[in-house]
């Protein structure tokens, strides 16, 4: 049963005024922490990425000189985020029965949560990473507000978000077919009627999208706190309806 991670590596990166996958951080590009973190996790079989047509280049020789083992292919992107994880299905071999799709913006995620994800969706169709909010959260509607939202019952979720690939086809089959597009590869899985299953996630795993943030992945990679161990217990809950 091999496990394929799929790293989306096309998001043209509007607010941070350039492509994210090769941005430098702390003197590498974005990407490259990605890949290491799925090249050195025990569950992951092989990787594709999904990347801008003008990138394949690059990427194929930032994982040759990375010397990476596990790097499968690179495929170019489609016009949407779902578009693009549509073309890394179609790069899978027969032999692949459990996704790992994870965006290339989050550098800081560790190979230990890729793994404790997989494991968890062997038993689960779908297991998606999320951290517990702190904030309140307000909705609103032309800058009023209409209701307080409960943050107990709310998550953040992350990425890579986890799949038994047969499953996740059937969802992302119905979606394409039904021009219906979320937010996340778990939104699909929602809208086609299938069980999404919480794992906790890891704080650092940050996503890059303003410069402010791309200082506190430096910051955090500086001081080495994106390799410490995970500090919030593991515990898988389904999601909310």
């Amino acid at each position: 049963m091999q496990t394929f991670g799929i790293i989306l590596a096309a998001g043209s990166g509007i607010r941070m005024g350039t492509p994210k996958a090769f941005l430098s951080l702390n003197g590498k590009p974005m990407l490259w922490y990605s890949l290491q973190a799925f090249e050195k996790a025990s569950q992951i079989s092989k990787i594709i990425v999904v990347s801008q047509k003008g990138d394949m280049e690059a990427v194929q020789n930032l994982c040759r000189s990375s010397q990476m083992t596990k790097f499968h292919s690179v495929v170019p992107g489609g016009k949407e985020r779902q578009d693009s994880v549509r073309e890394g299905l179609k790069a899978l071999p027969p032999s692949a029965k459990i996704i790992a799709v994870h965006d290339s913006a989050r550098p800081l995620i560790s190979s230990t949560l890729i793994d404790l994800l997989v494991k968890e969706a062997k038993g689960k169709k779908a297991v998606v990473p999320a951290i517990k909010v702190n904030d309140t959260i307000k909705q609103t509607a032309e800058q009023q507000i209409i209701k307080t939202l409960d943050r107990r019952a709310l998550y953040q979720a992350q990425t890579p978000q986890v799949f038994q690939l047969d499953f996740f086809k059937q969802a992302v089959d119905k979606a394409f077919n039904e021009n219906f597009y979320g937010t996340d590869c778990s939104q699909v899985m929602e809208h086609a009627g299938f069980l999404v299953y919480i794992l906790a996630g890891d704080p650092k795993n940050l996503k890059i999208t303003t410069p402010d943030d791309l200082l506190l992945a430096e910051f955090l990679l500086r001081t080495s706190m994106a390799n410490s161990p995970m500090t919030d217990e593991a515990q898988v809950m389904m999601s909310p309806e």
